[in-house]
């Protein structure tokens, strides 16, 4: 009679170790594709977000501390060529008149004459003189001090000049009087070129600007993730200069 066989049969006393088997696939799914799609995520953000509050900081240290301003004197000082920017020109055709009365034995007489002639008048900033890159707070931009507008000396072309006879009076001499206004011309034109500053100002400020934006300041920074923005130029004679710098004083105070 045959014995029945019991579950144990064919142990050798000690249960064998169940083996857990997980594939590849369902690993992955729980450990590497979250890390996967965090890992892009973590580096935009830290791109994003860490790294302009960084730059921001470093920009705006480099203002404060008055490294851009030396950065910029020294190295336009140190450049050959680079002295000058010319900042704007204007194109005139100019008269100048000069007039003389005189009085003979009670009689009055006069004479006049006049020059029409053009003239080329050019305008720049030395780079040498006195510049300030402020940095303000408040929007977190820059505000550039900038020298006074000069002028070189005017270009009259004496090609064109015309000189002629307005009024013709009685004992004199109208040629003595034309050569002393041809004499006369370098300083007239020269005290013309200081009054059209206030006409060719506004456009010397946005090429100015201009200027410092495209040469110096996307060169400065062209490593930074966020480069400064420039909020305002003024020249030194602008009537609220003073003003600006007061309150960026006080801004820097508290």
């Amino acid at each position: 009679m045959d014995t029945p066989k019991g579950n144990n049969e064919g142990n050798s006393g000690h249960d064998k170790p169940v083996v857990a088997k997980t594939s590849w696939a369902k690993a992955f799914w729980k450990v590497g594709l979250p890390a996967v799609i965090l890992i892009p995520i973590l580096i935009f953000a830290y791109q994003t977000f860490l790294l302009p509050i960084t730059s921001a900081k470093e920009i705006a240290s480099a203002f404060k501390t008055g490294t851009i301003t030396t950065e910029f004197i020294s190295y336009v000082t140190e450049v050959e060529g680079m002295n000058y920017l010319q900042a704007a020109s204007l194109k005139t055709q100019e008269i100048l008149r000069k007039r003389v009365e005189k009085t003979y034995l009670m009689i009055s007489t006069s004479a006049e004459v006049e020059i029409d002639i053009p003239v080329k008048y050019t305008f720049y900033i030395d780079l040498k003189d006195k510049w300030e890159f402020r940095w303000d707070d408040r929007d977190k931009r820059v505000i550039v001090l900038a020298p006074r507008i000069k002028y070189n000396d005017p270009a009259p072309d004496i090609s064109k000049m015309n000189v002629r006879n307005i009024e013709t009076g009685l004992l004199i001499d109208e040629d003595s009087l034309r050569d002393d206004l041809q004499k006369e011309l370098t300083l007239m034109l020269a005290y013309r070129a200081k009054a059209k500053i206030k006409l060719i100002k506004e456009v010397a400020r946005s090429e100015t600007k201009k200027f410092i934006e495209t040469w110096f300041i996307n060169n400065r920074f062209k490593d930074y993730e966020e480069k400064p923005i420039i909020k305002a130029l003024y020249f030194e004679d602008d009537g609220e200069v003073q003003e600006i710098i007061k309150d960026l004083d006080s801004i820097e105070r508290r």
